[in-house]
């Protein structure tokens, strides 16, 4: 009977355990017009500060931001879990701190969404992770010199609207086991000096819907400098000097270019790992070369070209199905879009 006993003794206190751990869980407020009254539980007496909230927090916390303008920077060391108001109203201004980030994920799997992270002068890096697999979504930055520095993390980033002063993302994975996410977002630069969008070094990454524009002289768009394989899908890129979407060196597996939409540069597409590089149901208008190639074959097929200089150049040679044809976007001018992009922009004051 003792062995019996013990067990159930055992099943008992694992199952007491459990349930204290699932319950664990607390939401947590922020407001300026609450007490600042530790554990900050309720809105009467939420935390003056959101890192104030996060100190006190435990894994799988919420914490609830209400509207305002909270001055700091945050570091966050566990998982927990950030809701603001709006993209709008929940500001996070890192303009009189020295720390070198407005939000620093460390060895975390952390979640954020509807927050608007700025500087008052061009500086700082916005979002910053190391070892976290973070999710944000729906939120603004501004006068940033990195919004996003993603460091050995995989990462899910979508519906940002980043006005980018330098770079808009730097994602680096030299282990080579990342498979971050990025998808509906909005990317305007304006006399950019740095490539907007970089997957520098390592990782698999996943590059969606989203729309990276110029209207200055910054060299590249999309620059998937150095990695492992990647999907390139659904982006309209426009106005970039050298080239909007370019692979350099593949080293593992394969490159996608599908379905994207590429304008106004000197070349539309460019892989310098050409057999590794699949590119196929695009766009290419108003460029002088449609697709550059190197390092191997390509044949790009099921492209459409329009007013492109040379198609191809390299080792590219073109497969039997594409087609030569004014694509006919609305009003024949797509560059419509990107000026109505800037217009939605610049009436939020991104500028």
């Amino acid at each position: 009977m003792k062995p019996k006993i013990f067990l159930l003794l055992f099943l008992s206190l694992y199952i007491v355990n459990c349930t204290l751990y699932i319950t664990h869980a607390t939401t947590r407020y922020v407001s300026k017009t609450g007490s600042s009254t530790p554990p900050y539980t309720s809105w009467e007496t939420a935390a003056d500060s959101i890192q104030k909230a996060i100190d006190v927090s435990w894994i799988d916390d919420t914490i609830i931001v209400a509207k305002g303008v909270y001055y700091e920077s945050l570091y966050i060391n566990r998982t927990i879990h950030l809701i603001g108001s709006s993209m709008d109203s929940t500001i996070i201004d890192a303009t009189n701190n020295t720390e070198p980030n407005i939000i620093y994920f460390y060895n975390n799997n952390s979640s954020m969404k509807y927050f608007y992270l700025l500087n008052s002068l061009p500086g700082r890096i916005g979002i910053n992770t190391r070892n976290s697999n973070i999710k944000a979504e729906f939120c603004r930055t501004k006068n940033l010199t990195a919004a996003l520095s993603i460091n050995f993390s995989s990462v899910h980033i979508s519906n940002f609207i980043i006005r980018a002063y330098n770079r808009a993302i730097r994602d680096e994975c030299p282990a080579d086991t990342c498979h971050s996410v990025y998808m509906n977002n909005i990317i305007y630069g304006e006399n950019v000096s740095e490539t907007p969008v970089l997957f520098a070094f390592g990782g698999k990454p996943t590059f969606i819907n989203n729309i990276v524009f110029e209207s200055g002289y910054c060299l590249r768009g999309v620059d998937l400098q150095y990695i492992s394989g990647g999907v390139i899908k659904n982006n309209l890129v426009s106005g970039y000097e050298g080239v909007n979407i370019r692979a350099g060196q593949i080293v593992a597996d394969t490159v996608y270019f599908e379905n994207n939409i590429s304008l106004n540069s000197e070349i539309g597409y460019s892989t310098s790992t050409a057999h590794r590089t699949v590119i196929r149901n695009n766009i290419a208008k108003d460029v002088l070369k449609g697709i550059q190639a190197s390092n191997g074959a390509v044949a790009p097929d099921y492209n459409l070209f329009w007013n492109v200089g040379e198609l191809t150049g390299g080792t590219a040679s073109l497969g039997n199905n594409n087609i030569f044809t004014d694509p006919m976007f609305v009003k024949a001018q797509y560059q419509e879009l990107a000026e109505h992009t800037i217009y939605i922009c610049r009436s939020i004051h991104l500028q």
